[in-house]
């Protein structure tokens, strides 16, 4: 009987409770179930929607016709139950978070790759209107795992969730479990938001443990009779003190991306690797250079087209198409891959913030209807040169002597291996000393050389400016010691500069002065 007596009593309660209105759930019928006039009830609807949710029931006071006898009216006939409003576009990130942390831990391996597949990630692609290069293109996703899926869409049939794409004929365990996270079936988990992400890369560290101490080991053996070595009190007497290696000149990396949806996307990378002019001595047109960008569009659900894919990009981009056998514009060639890790490539177009210059593309690329076409002009030999255009020769055996010469012809055809063209030189004024089999030296030039271009020239490498309040200056060096001396550039030489004033003929300059080097510094010269 006691029992029966305590059960009665606990359904009771969770009846009340039951019974009781939830404010941060409750619809405008619900409301109304409690004592309170209509009024009141859609006042607590536009409060919770457009200020903010419950987190108690005192709360309700904040509303200008809830008074305080209302108040205690529905008190014991309302709860306010726990709520959470997450952003969907969060929800997704700590839904992936593992993944986004393993692909940031391989960006060094896959070279930029791994943005693409963060946007996949974030906003993944219907699985039932992928293509087969957009399965291959995920990483550990072979190509028998991609016939096994499109088999089936080829026949009509739809994946309709997880389980179902599990059960695909031909897909294995292990491509599934690498694919599932990129795909969608039916509504995706982030449908078109703006979504934009920052990059900041700073590595300052040169050296292994091993060559940082034999860098700082003394130039001359201890004075204890052993084979053993020291570190020197003065700087200089080791190869660290010696070469200036304390200097700071890190890496760095700047990368900024933004997209809507999975459709419009842009970004922009800056990229200055060790060693190089510090960003804030460069002008714009120098940071312009040293970057990457693009602005695209992608869709894969045009209308009246059915399951046709479109992409547009501008700027810097990626081509890659056969496996890499027809064509592929990364550092990292390899003619055939095994489609397993995170070292793959992305097959078709895609954006390129990558650090590497040498194979860029850069310009336009159009990939519609199973067609792809391309254009590029990006600061490459190749574009810049044709037939009959003005060159200087330089022979190996001749070194003071300059030959005027011009293009004779391009061999339209590419070495692949050492990434050159062949290009024929024909001299314009024949020399009885110059002789067959001879090796040269040969600048590509834009337009002929003038007869002032001829003129002998004050010229330094341009590593040794230093600027200060618009004012060129660099360290002469005079009787082992430094002297700043202020300049009057001329023209622009390659990597030297005309020196028109402030320097003369024979003068010894710093050609990489460090920051805080002064006038009066003691130096050593480097003989060679």
């Amino acid at each position: 009987m006691k029992k029966l007596f305590v059960l009665l009593f606990a359904l009771l309660c969770l009846g009340q409770i039951a019974a009781k209105v939830d404010l941060n759930t409750a619809n405008f019928e619900e409301l109304l179930q409690l004592p309170i006039t209509e009024r009141q009830a859609r006042d607590i609807l536009d409060y919770r929607t457009y200020i903010s949710v419950f987190s108690d029931i005192y709360q309700l006071r904040e509303i200008p016709s809830i008074d305080q006898p209302t108040l205690l009216r529905i008190k014991n006939l309302a709860v306010v139950s726990l709520y959470i409003e997450e952003d969907e576009v969060a929800a997704r990130r700590d839904e992936i978070r593992d993944l986004l942390e393993r692909l940031d831990s391989n960006e060094g391996a896959s070279e930029g790759m791994s943005d693409v597949w963060e946007d996949y990630l974030m906003t993944p692609q219907n699985v039932n209107k992928m293509h087969f290069d957009d399965f291959i293109s995920l990483p550990n996703v072979s190509a028998v795992d991609a016939v096994g899926i499109l088999t089936r869409t080829a026949k009509g049939d739809t994946i309709a969730d997880t389980r179902d794409l599990r059960n695909s004929p031909g897909l294995s365990y292990y491509g599934y479990t690498n694919l599932r996270s990129y795909v969608y079936y039916k509504e995706p988990p982030v449908k078109n938001r703006f979504m934009w992400d920052a990059k900041l890369q700073y590595y300052t560290r040169y050296l292994e443990e091993g060559a940082y101490d034999m860098y700082h080991e003394s130039f001359l053996r201890s004075d204890y009779g052993n084979s053993s070595v020291t570190v020197p009190h003065r700087k200089d007497l080791s190869y660290w003190g010696y070469f200036n290696m304390e200097e700071l000149n890190p890496d760095v990396l700047v990368k900024l991306r933004a997209r809507y949806g999975n459709n419009y996307k842009v970004g922009w990378m800056y990229y200055s690797p060790k060693g190089e002019t510090p960003v804030r001595d460069k002008d714009p047109a120098e940071i312009v250079a040293d970057s990457k960008f693009y602005a695209g569009y992608e869709n894969t659900d045009l209308p009246l087209l059915d399951n046709t894919r479109l992409k547009l990009y501008l700027g810097h981009y990626r081509a890659t198409f056969g496996e890499g056998l027809v064509m592929e514009n990364t550092d990292y060639y390899s003619a055939r891959k095994t489609g397993y890790g995170f070292s793959k490539r992305i097959l078709g177009l895609t954006p390129d913030l990558s650090r590497t210059q040498e194979y860029a593309l850069r310009g336009a690329a159009l990939d519609a209807f199973a067609r792809a076409g391309i254009a590029s002009v990006d600061e490459l030999d190749i574009p810049k040169i044709k037939p009959g255009q003005p060159c200087e020769i330089q022979l190996d055996a001749l070194p003071d002597d300059r030959f005027r010469g011009a293009i004779h012809m391009i061999v339209p055809t590419a070495d692949r291996t050492k990434a050159s063209i062949l290009v024929k030189v024909k001299f314009l004024d024949p020399d009885p000393r110059v002789l067959p089999e001879m090796s040269a030296k040969v600048s590509f030039l834009s337009r002929p050389i003038a007869e002032g271009d001829q003129t002998p020239r004050t010229a330094i490498p341009k590593t040794a400016l230093r600027k200060q309040e618009n004012q060129f200056f660099a360290f002469r060096i005079t009787d082992a010691r430094t002297e700043k001396v202020m300049l009057q550039t001329g023209i622009d030489l390659g990597d030297l500069i005309e020196i028109k004033n402030g320097l003369t003929p024979g003068d010894r300059v710093v050609t990489n002065p460090p920051e805080n080097l002064k006038s009066g510094t003691a130096v050593k010269i480097n003989e060679k």
